[in-house]
């Protein structure tokens, strides 16, 4: 049997035992809160947004490095007298000589206007002028690029892309928009296609 005297001194146990469990408890409970905060919920739309151009972009690089590769390649197939001037301002924008191979493509297609290089010409004198920042210049070499006859089915969906995205450059994000429309609906298997519905898609 207990003895009556030690009750108090057992009933002051408990309650310290108690008192070390719920102070443990409220510990737990502060490091998983802790723990579910550090965890990373849904992005902020500004930074989701942000995410989603950095990715198209990446996309957009390889789409151009693997489209340079195809029009390098396809050069060596005209007999031409001025491929060689056409190569080597080829060269500079694989150097990412912008300025320089702007200037070359510009001097090609003048001493050369009706050679079978002048589409690809036009079409590299547009993306060295996007890469320099001059919009307004780039649509125009765009523009002569998908004014040839015939059209190149490879050039004309790259001209479209490049042309859609000159715009959204300029802030005119209609015309952007129907030209990236124009060009999933004529183009819809291209990799340029591809790349035209992610930038339709992103808000």
């Amino acid at each position: 049997m207990c003895d009556p005297r030690e009750i108090p001194s057992v009933m002051a146990s408990e309650v310290r035992v108690r008192r070390l469990f719920a102070l443990a408890l409220l510990v737990a409970c502060g490091r998983l809160w802790l723990a579910l905060s550090a965890i990373p919920t849904a992005l902020p739309v500004s930074e989701a947004h942000e995410q989603d151009s950095r990715h198209t972009k990446i996309a957009e690089d390889d789409w151009l490095h693997t489209f340079e590769d195809v029009m390098s390649g396809t050069s060596g197939r005209f007999d031409d007298p001025g491929r060689q001037f056409y190569d080597r301002v080829m060269a500079e924008v694989a150097r990412q000589h912008y300025d320089a191979a702007a200037a070359g493509f510009r001097l090609f297609l003048e001493l050369h206007p009706r050679s079978p290089l002048a589409p690809h010409a036009d079409y590299w004198l547009g993306e060295c002028e996007y890469r320099l920042g001059q919009y307004q210049d780039a649509i125009q070499a765009f523009d002569h690029a998908l004014s040839r006859v015939p059209l190149d089915p490879q050039l004309a969906p790259a001209a479209f892309l490049r042309k859609g995205t000159s715009y959204a450059k300029l802030g005119d994000e209609s015309r952007s928009r129907n030209l990236l429309e124009l060009l999933v609906v004529q183009y819809p298997t291209t990799q340029e296609a591809v790349l035209a519905r992610q930038t339709l898609l992103m808000p």
